[in-house]
């Protein structure tokens, strides 16, 4: 394996869903610690396979190619916070915010030891990190999408983990909330965490993101913005021909 110390090393990485179909095929590359890297490409690219893929959540995959910080995900795992898709998560589970922020610590805690007051502070902290401090006796199946996305974005940063992984953070949020959630994950990387998360408005990763992962089943770019998605990358991955300049030569 390269980048022995990267937050998440990924080489020659393929997954799929048990029927003996690859989705992710042979990707390779490793985040730079401290940025924010968005997995962008087409629907049905396979972006959240890679992604549940490397975290060992499917069926059908090899684990033996992915390294964080340097090591197997087991023995890192109190490092690395997952927050899935909206709706991968049962909403009408009866538990506040801070019960949900809370959920964060429980490595901390112990899974059977009660929530202590001194957790609860800790918990509270953090929803004030994302400004639902005063939402944390509210049921979280009451909550709006935009303020559902927070809470769980408080529960991985109570946990204080130092790689972040994301499935759509921003979906069906409005504009000032996909800024608010942008500038918490700007400020949480300048506090020294690498967020890596799937997104799919070009418009949203350059404004927020440092680097990005261009993805189409396998990996068609990496690198900084500008880079991975230059005109020529994206119709690649997109599958939209040559880029105009092109066709006009």
């Amino acid at each position: 394996m390269t980048s022995t110390g990267a937050p998440l090393a990924i080489e020659r990485f393929s997954a799929g869903y048990g029927n003996g179909e690859l989705v992710v095929r042979n990707a390779t590359f490793t985040l730079r610690a401290g940025a924010m890297t968005a997995l962008v490409g087409p629907n049905g690219a396979g972006k959240s396979t890679l992604l549940k893929g490397a975290l060992g959540l499917l069926p059908q995959v090899d684990t033996s190619g992915v390294r964080y910080f340097g090591q197997p995900l087991d023995d890192v795992r109190a490092r690395v916070a997952y927050l899935p898709q909206r709706a991968d998560i049962d909403w009408t589970f009866p538990a506040s915010a801070l019960d949900v922020a809370a959920m964060g610590l429980y490595r901390k805690i112990g899974f059977f030891h009660r929530v202590s007051g001194r957790w609860k502070a800790e918990a509270r902290r953090a929803l004030a990190l994302v400004d639902m401090e005063n939402f944390a006796d509210m049921p979280i199946g009451e909550l709006s999408g935009g303020q559902q996305q927070r809470v769980l974005l408080a529960r991985s940063l109570a946990q204080g983990a130092d790689l972040l992984m994301l499935d759509e953070p921003f979906v069906n949020v409005d504009f000032a909330t996909a800024e608010r959630l942008g500038a918490i994950l700007r400020l949480a990387c300048a506090r020294g965490m690498t967020v890596f998360a799937v997104h799919h408005d070009l418009g949203d990763v350059r404004r927020f993101f440092d680097e990005a992962v261009l993805f189409d089943g396998t990996v068609v770019a990496h690198g900084p913005i500008e880079v991975a998605l230059a005109d020529a990358k994206l119709h690649e991955a997109f599958r939209l021909g040559p880029p105009p300049q092109e066709q006009l030569a």
